[in-house]
């Protein structure tokens, strides 16, 4: 009996020694891409005191990323014992985030994300996942709910040049307030679009390098050099439309490439477009001759099928820096790579 004691006491205590170096391990790890001036910074990181979950508290994570800036006051990041290759993000339910005019505070729903490492790609994210229900900012309903799911696959021989590994994305935003948004920067004013927006669809995004522990604690951290829209649909103000496209960085880092919107609505959703801000009002009075006529333009590629009778296709076209739909310029280009 007393070897038995003894033996027990010896396994709990190698258990917890190992269970303890783990929590080490992670809270390491995010220390060390706190400090690596990647954009992502934190007040302090300790142990969780849970026999359930293995894993780290992080208390006052930031993000400082080019278009926003994202301030909680904790999260967590923990693993099941007896799947340690599987961590799941825990959110607070409150944020503080700036869009470039200022804090505002974003509510967030039943938050939930989970990762999925590959041990044998320096723990890469093989899969990953968020999902959020209704989401409110300063208290104000802004979405109904949003869904991101990511999967790493291969690389193919329509990778842009640059790429070392590719994700397929699948996401759904339902019901997006626009006009609860605060002014966002490179618009005159506040989108004024009352009506919810919802857009889901599927895609693929390639890397410059692998997000591994190791890529993202030596900055720049991985960015993107191609964007691909398999498909999508959207919906605003009872209007419906599909969206294609391929996207990759240029020489320098701008967005290139092309979007076809279609729809069988294409006068109203661009004055839609128009009214919020978002396009010129020169596009808007293109007319219904013209309109016809833009949407004959030939667009390259077996990504970009001709409309379906009834459809009118809206060529979006990204080159030197500047959207254009046909002969109109929209405005500066996304910029993709820094």
């Amino acid at each position: 009996m007393r070897k038995f004691i003894i033996l027990a006491t010896v396994i709990v205590a190698l258990f917890a020694a190992i269970w303890n170096g783990i929590q080490a391990f992670m809270a390491h790890q995010i220390s060390q891409l706190a400090s690596a001036g990647t954009g992502f910074t934190m007040t302090e990181v300790r142990g969780l005191h849970d026999p359930t979950r293995i894993g780290v508290r992080i208390t006052e994570p930031r993000l400082d990323l080019p278009a926003a800036i994202v301030v909680m006051p904790e999260a967590s990041l923990s693993v099941p014992p007896f799947a340690p290759m599987t961590a799941r993000l825990e959110l607070a339910p409150k944020a503080m985030i700036d869009l470039g005019s200022g804090p505002h505070e974003l509510g967030l729903t039943d938050p939930r994300a989970s990762i999925r490492f590959l041990v044998l790609s320096g723990f890469a994210p093989g899969r990953a996942g968020i999902s959020i229900g209704p989401l409110t900012l300063d208290e104000t309903p802004l979405a109904a709910g949003l869904t991101v799911r990511g999967r790493m696959t291969a690389l193919e021989y329509d990778a842009p040049q640059g790429s070392r590994t590719a994700y397929d994305i699948d996401w759904n935003l339902k019901d997006l307030i626009p006009a609860a948004l605060p002014p966002l920067p490179g618009l005159a004013g506040t989108i004024r679009i009352a009506d919810p927006v919802s857009i889901r669809g599927k895609g693929r995004v390639w890397l410059d390098a692998m997000p591994t522990i190791k890529a993202l604690q030596t900055p720049p951290t991985p960015f993107p050099t191609g964007i691909r829209i398999d498909n999508a649909d959207l919906q605003v103000k009872g209007l419906t439309a599909r969206m294609v496209g391929m996207l990759k960085a240029d020489a320098n880092g701008y967005a290139s490439g092309a979007i076809a919107l279609y729809t069988t609505d294409a006068q109203a959703m661009l004055q839609t477009a128009s009214e919020a801000g978002m396009i010129p009002h020169a596009a808007v009075m293109l007319g219904r001759t013209m309109i016809r006529t833009v949407s004959a333009l030939p667009m390259e590629g077996t990504l970009y099928p001709a409309p379906q009778e009834g459809e009118l296709r809206l060529p979006l076209t990204f080159a030197d820096g500047r959207i254009s739909l046909g002969p109109i310029p929209l405005g500066p280009a996304p910029l993709m790579r820094p």
